[in-house]
């Protein structure tokens, strides 16, 4: 292999850390080295001390050149000096680097074109050294096609992955760890879990597709907590192993200081004893000395010269007690030095000061009352020191994982995984109060949040426990070995109904003693909910599941949306009503006060520049007008709303101080959960700490919820001002029309002004998240093409794959494309033909004739509901609909919440009752029946998916993010992401069929671009190899009933 095509190999001197000169573009050893890897930074600062400014790895490699002589007195030298430096016993630090100019920042910049070509982000084998080819590749990356062979990633080989070792008890050995797993793994199960383990020793992030079906939770939960696991036992080795070293430490010191006190006393012992037999001179030398000790002896009570000293020191200066010391490091001219009196005493005089290992806080530094001081060392790892100087280690915690997916839904089925597992950690499941309120008066509230912050601040709420009365959290019935070890949102809300104790604060009490956290999505990638967690995300474990959504999420978390009516009327209106009652400005603190007049002005400033800017908005459709501000632009527009770099932290610290209980909130609030600028006022009309009162709440929680998300937004505008490209302020304006008089009329148009800061790039909050954990591992089973995900998210993930499924997944599931129906009629579902008669009652009758020979239950799905509603409409007259209804009764997917709960019954309840005639749904690609909802067995034996699901570019944000790829240089093109987002969407409808290693099911494709085999790269791994190109109805017909009837053959 050309090593041009090598990343530069970093090749360290243990000298002086140099690295060696690059040969063609890269580092090479030299001959006398390349026996043995390169030693690391951290071999270095704690190999012995080096001396020398001259390089070893130098001399080395002149060696070949030199005379025997010549060579001969330089190894004396170095010899020489090594020796000496070792006596000496300092190991050079860090400092001494820096100062003599070493060079390390090839070790923290990277490459500016590194990311500039997608198989960067994978194999850094790929790299070219040279900028002119980089540069190069880059263009042709960009504008080739992403279904282009020569964009696929370059990823390890299987291989070495899917090896493991039976250890028994269904235990194995995978990579280095034992994993605990309910049955023997399959290949792709074992790949799976060796990556994983992999990206979690080498605090790198992972990027994997498994196909549903494949036991992909089963690995995640069972090798992510074999990896805990053994990180706890670690810790708890590394623990002993440090406490032993401490008090083998402390035995030495005390051995050394006894070996010196009976040396010392031997000496006074010796000399006090034996006859002076000196000479007049040195015998009156000697009694002057003798005369001059015993003055000093007098003075000091006649206490011995060894317990004076140790008298005289205190603890704050004893070396002994206070430093734990290298004690090789003394160096001694002639022995023990003596100053010998009349008394013979040796006195005990290091000539250097040793090097301190591990330095403590020296007594007396802090009050005497204090019994232990605490301090970090550099592993973060807490050691307690007594007063007497003894080393209390505290274990270091092993990180938290957090396993997080889109809805409770799936939530509910991963618990559902890990009762299958051995593992039993302490868990806890978070949820919203919208599903884990149990107050009778909440029930019927959509949207709980408000409701229930505006309760707990007006009456209280029953079921709302202070830390004290709180069982529920405390209780180890749901704690690992406890009869709840393994849990999920009901048996917490069942608890909590018979404790009368609401479930949702019970598991925000639980977060502290959790080894592993289930949540959604935006409990981690918002950064204010995340503050909540405290430190538990601060070098943690985050699985994110279902991760195909993950980019929108991320962009919808960093972006702002309200009308202008949200911000008058639930804003503006009740701070200025607040600050225009001079009773309640006068009852709430001077700093509540501050603050609701900041932000009555912040908001008026605001609408003011709504109301000028309306005017010059552009219009680019009828009754619909709008603007777009990108860039340096948008912090012009900040400025003019009274907000910069230098001042935006005032807006959280106000905020804050709103959502402060200080002036008399309801007991037990707690900030955001239970708080509010609310007051207690009596109920005649006077303010009271006692007796009747009345909560009123001057600024509501609507208002609040508002600029919290308006304050976030904000504060990642200029925290990020290198990424401010990546945001767009958007104003548009778009008419409604209200009824008058029972008639829609132009009369009664309304003008509907929307407000919006937009993130384009879903970078911007993955980066804040990415920095404070030790791992994030996305996996899905849609997640083709990988390649997008590292340039979208400006981040590295070294372990990337694509899992195959199980091998007998081509008996298990039919796929088949078809390009012409009935008549022979070509199906094009795009917006021109898709319009035609002819294309519409031809797709139906396809439809028709498919359905009758799949059995139980059949999901079809369409890009979008207008699309589906004007099939519906046409069929429905024609009476093609009305012969579906004969075959398999229809349902189709509603837009409202409760609608869809309900249908989803009464269609599962339809196969139950009619297992051979079954039922259809139809449905719509991104919508609720297309991911989050298992639909295994007979609930989904077919799968009908009718065209490709694009995105409408009807929706601004789809144009917006379009252009903003295309004008970004270091990620994918607009064309690209376009498409990726109809295939990821595409291949999650693709998984609702086959669910589990024993289901099986078929799916159908119509689309004419369906039977293009360059589009077929677009769709997940395990499709593409069961897929069958049948471009007429008889084919597919003939070849789906024979897939059929050898199912019944079973």
């Amino acid at each position: 292999m050309n090593s041009s095509n090598n990343p530069p190999k970093k090749v360290f001197s243990l000298s002086l850390l140099k690295p060696s000169p690059k040969v063609g573009g890269s580092s090479q050893p030299s001959s006398s080295q390349s026996s043995q890897p390169p030693p690391s930074i951290l071999s270095f600062f704690k190999a012995k001390p080096i001396t020398s400014s001259s390089s070893q790895s130098s001399q080395t490699s002149q060696s070949s050149q030199t005379s025997p002589l010549s060579q001969k007195a330089t190894t004396s030298t170095t010899t020489t000096t090594t020796k000496s430096s070792t006596t000496i016993g300092v190991k050079r630090p860090i400092s001494d680097i820096i100062d003599n100019e070493d060079d390390f920042s090839y070790l923290e910049n990277e490459q500016e074109d590194y990311y500039s070509s997608p198989f960067d982000y994978f194999n850094n084998s790929t790299r070219n050294n040279s900028n002119t080819n980089t540069n190069d590749n880059v263009n042709i990356n960009r504008n080739s096609n992403i279904n282009n062979s020569n964009n696929k990633i370059n990823v390890k080989d299987n291989d070495p992955y899917e090896k493991y070792e039976d250890l028994g008890d269904g235990a194995y050995k995978i990579g280095n760890y034992k994993v605990k797993f309910p049955f023997k793994p399959y290949a792709c199960q074992a790949s799976m879990m060796s990556r994983i383990l992999e990206g979690l020793d080498k605090k790198e992030n992972c990027l994997l597709e498994s196909p549903t079906g494949t036991g992909k939770t089963l690995s995640l939960l069972c090798s992510s907590l074999a990896w805990q696991e053994e990180n706890k036992k670690k810790n708890q080795r590394d623990l002993e192993e440090k406490r032993k070293l401490s008090l083998d430490s402390k035995q030495r010191m005390i051995e050394k200081k006894q070996l010196i006190e009976a040396a010392a006393a031997t000496t006074a012992s010796s000399t006090s004893s034996s006859p002076s037999k000196t000479s007049p001179i040195k015998q009156e030398g000697t009694t002057t000395t003798t005369t001059t000790t015993t003055t000093t002896m007098t003075t000091t009570k006649s206490i011995s010269p060894i317990k004076q000293e140790l008298q005289v020191r205190t603890p704050s200066i004893s070396p002994i007690k206070n430093e734990e010391l290298d004690l090789d490091s003394y160096k001694y001219e002639k022995g023990l030095q003596t100053d010998y009196c009349g008394t013979g005493v040796g006195k005990f005089e290091p000539k250097k000061i040793p090097k301190i290992i591990n330095k403590k806080p020296r007594y007396g530094s802090s009050s005497s009352s204090q019994s232990t001081t605490l301090a970090k060392t550099q592993n973060d790892e807490l050691i307690n020191y007594e007063n007497d100087g003894t080393q209390k280690f505290i274990k270091k915690k092993s990180p938290t994982i957090f396993f997080c997916s889109r809805t409770h839904s799936q939530i509910k089925q991963l618990t559902g995984e890990l009762k299958k597992t051995p593992y039993r950690p302490n868990m806890v499941v978070l949820a919203s109060r919208d599903h884990y309120c149990i107050n009778p008066i909440l029930k019927d509230v959509p949207k709980k949040l408000e409701k229930c912050k505006k309760l707990l601040i007006d009456h209280g709420c029953r079921f709302k426990k202070t830390e004290q009365q709180s069982s529920l959290a405390k209780s180890s019935e749901f704690m690992g070995g406890g009869r709840k070890e393994v849990w999920d949102i009901e048996d917490l809300m069942e608890a909590g109904r018979a404790n009368c104790e609401c479930p949702y604060f019970a598991s925000r009490e639980m977060i502290e003693k959790a080894d592993l956290i289930f949540c959604p999505y935006n409990y981690l990638i918002d950064p204010q909910i995340r503050r909540n967690f405290g430190d538990k995300v601060s070098g943690s474990i985050v699985i994110f599941d279902e991760a195909h959504n993950i980019e929108d999420a991320l962009m919808e978390t960093s972006s702002f949306d309200s009308s202008l009516e949200e911000l008058i009327e639930h804003c503006y209106q009740h701070f200025k009503d607040c600050i225009m009652n001079s009773r309640t400005m006068g009852m709430i603190s001077n700093e509540k006060a501050l603050a609701i007049h900041y932000f009555y002005k912040l908001i008026e400033s605001i609408i003011a520049w709504i109301n000028k800017k309306v005017q010059t908005l552009k219009p680019i459709d009828f009754e619909k007008h709008q603007n777009v501000w990108k860039g340096e632009k948008i912090l012009i527009i900040f400025q003019e709303f009274g907000l910069n770099e230098g001042n935006y932290h005032d807006f959280r610290d106000h905020l804050s101080i709103l959502f402060d209980d200080t002036d008399g909130t309801s007991e037990g609030g707690n900030g955001k959960e239970g708080g509010g600028a609310a007051l207690l006022i009596a109920s005649k009309g006077k303010a009271s700490i006692g007796g009747n009162q009345l909560k009123i709440d001057p600024i509501p929680q609507r208002a609040l919820i508002l600029l919290e998300s308006l304050e976030k937004v904000i504060s990642m505008v200029f925290q990020n001002k290198g990424w401010i490209d990546d945001y767009r302020l958007v104003l548009q304006k778009a008419s409604s029309f209200q009824a008058n008089g029972g008639k829609r009329t132009l009369q009664g148009t309304k003008w509907n002004y929307q407000f919006g800061i937009w993130a384009m790039s879903p970078r911007i909050a993955f980066s804040s998240l990415a920095q404070e954990t030790r791992s994030v591992v996305l996996t899905s089973g849609t997640l083709s093409p990988l390649y997008s995900f590292p340039m979208e998210l400006a981040a590295k993930f070294p372990i990337a794959a694509e899992m195959g499924n199980l091998p007998d997944i081509a008996q298990r599931a039919w796929i088949g494309t078809l390009s012409h129906g009935t008549k022979g009629t070509k199906l094009i579902c795009t917006h021109g033909p898709s319009e035609g008669l002819d294309f519409q009652d031809s797709l139906g009758e396809t439809i028709l004739q498919h359905i009758e020979l799949i059995p139980n239950g059949v999901l079809c799905f369409f890009p979008s509901y207008g699309f589906l509603e004007k099939l519906l409409s046409r069929w429905d007259e024609t009476g093609i609909l009305k012969k579906i209804n004969s075959k398999k009764r229809y349902f189709y997917e509603p837009k409202n919440q409760r609608e869809f709960v309900q249908t989803l019954d009464n269609y599962r309840e339809e196969i139950k009752q009619h297992p051979n005639k079954g039922a259809i749904l139809f449905a719509v690609c991104r919508g609720k029946v297309s991911e989050g909802i298992d639909f295994s067995d007979e609930y989904a034996r077919g799968v009908i998916v009718v065209g490709i699901p694009y995105p409408s570019l009807v929706d601004l944000r789809i144009v917006l993010k379009k252009e903003h790829n295309d004008t970004n240089k270091k990620g994918i093109t607009g064309g690209d992401w376009y498409k990726l987002q109809a295939y990821r969407a595409l291949n999650q409808a693709l998984g609702r069929c086959i669910r589990h290693k024993n289901d099986y099911g078929s799916i159908l494709l119509i689309d004419e671009r369906f039977t293009q085999m360059g589009n077929w790269n677009s769709l997940s791994k395990w499709t593409r190899s069961c897929i069958k190109n049948n471009r007429n109805l008889n084919t597919s017909l003939l070849s789906l009933k024979s897939f059929y009837d050898s199912k019944k053959q079973i």
